[in-house]
This record gives C-alpha cells, sequence and structure tokens, in this order.
C-alpha cells in the first residue's frame, strides 16, 4: 500500500436525532436564560423598556 488512499469514513448512526438532542435543549435553556435574566434586570431598575408612544 502506498497510502494514496485513506479508507472511507465511518457513517453516523441518526445524525439528526442527535443534532436535535442538543440543539433543542441549548436553545430551550438559553431561552429560560434570557427570560431570567430580563426579569432580574426590569425588576432592580437596571434596564426598563420606556412606554413612549410613537404618536
Amino acid at each position: 500500500r502506498t497510502g494514496a488512499y485513506r479508507p472511507a469514513p465511518n457513517l453516523m448512526s441518526f445524525p439528526m436525532t442527535k443534532v436535535l438532542f442538543v440543539v433543542v435543549p441549548g436553545i430551550t435553556i438559553g431561552a429560560s436564560i434570557s427570560k431570567y435574566g430580563a426579569a432580574f434586570l426590569e425588576e432592580h431598575d437596571i434596564f426598563v423598556p420606556s412606554d413612549d408612544d410613537d404618536d
């Protein structure tokens, strides 16, 4: 053998399932952290959205 060709890579079984098991909890945890962070900022008057009317 000269080493010119490498063996074919192993194929993953159920790749979309594995992606979903990582992405869905990541988005869910990130969203809940953002929600609680925004509530904390508003509760402590660090950032409060203004209620200005555009009229």
